[in-house]
């Protein structure tokens, strides 16, 4: 079985003094067995060489580590939210590749989101 440490103090069998004593910052967070942390989703490529099965991960195909595109059209709710949000100071950060943080991105519409300030967390993503 994968060791599995529940890092939100709020989830079943919950560690948050470990995962901080580890420096966990970002979810999903991979810890290899040397101490190095590797943040975000990988691809079972990167955990064979995580596991050991592996020398090293096979070329990967460049990406321009952008979201995924916002296509919906935005509501006047969401227009308006997202100027108010602007006004008040308030910042969005997120990921390219975080799931959650693209169901807030769409939340918005395709004209209200660039309206949202956001930050990049990930120095890998467009705009970092």
């Amino acid at each position: 079985a994968v060791a599995y440490v529940e890092c939100d103090p709020g989830g079943l069998g919950a560690a948050p003094g470990l995962c901080k004593a580890a420096k966990i910052g970002a979810y999903p967070t991979w810890a290899a067995p040397d101490g190095r942390l590797f943040s975000g989703v990988r691809s079972l490529d990167d955990l064979e060489v995580l596991a050991g099965l592996r020398k090293a991960a096979p070329a990967k195909k460049p990406t321009t580590n952008k979201p995924p595109p916002v296509l919906q059209p935005s509501s006047p709710d969401a227009l308006r939210v997202a100027t108010a949000l602007a006004k008040s100071g308030a910042v969005f950060y997120g990921t390219y590749w975080c799931r959650f943080c693209d169901q807030q991105r769409q939340l918005f519409g395709k004209t209200a989101w660039p309206r949202v300030p956001a930050y990049e967390c990930d120095p890998r993503g467009t705009k970092a």
